[in-house]
């Protein structure tokens, strides 16, 4: 669900979609989006500023590839504490 916010994050990981937008995007039910969320939100990767508006971290938003958000989600619900994500050379 994560990979799916941020592809659908504005610039600076702003995320406007309802529970039950997302629920339909992944075909999953709203209460298995809510616990999702729920997580999510515990791990600091994502945050509820309001209903509907899902503001991801700051770091996974700015991660320039999906394997730099996978790494640092990883590394951030593991440890507790989130690493950045590793430069790409070039």
């Amino acid at each position: 669900m994560l990979f799916t916010l941020r592809s659908r994050s504005e610039a600076g990981g702003r995320v406007e979609l309802g529970q039950n937008q997302i629920a339909a995007l992944l075909g999953l039910s709203r209460p298995s989006v809510t616990s999702a969320l729920r997580e999510l939100i515990l791990a600091r990767l994502v945050r509820k500023q309001r209903n509907g508006v899902y503001p991801l971290n700051a770091m996974l938003a700015d991660a320039r590839a999906a394997i730099d958000a996978r790494r640092y989600s990883r590394s951030s619900t593991s440890t507790g504490t989130p690493s950045p994500p590793t430069p790409r050379p070039g």
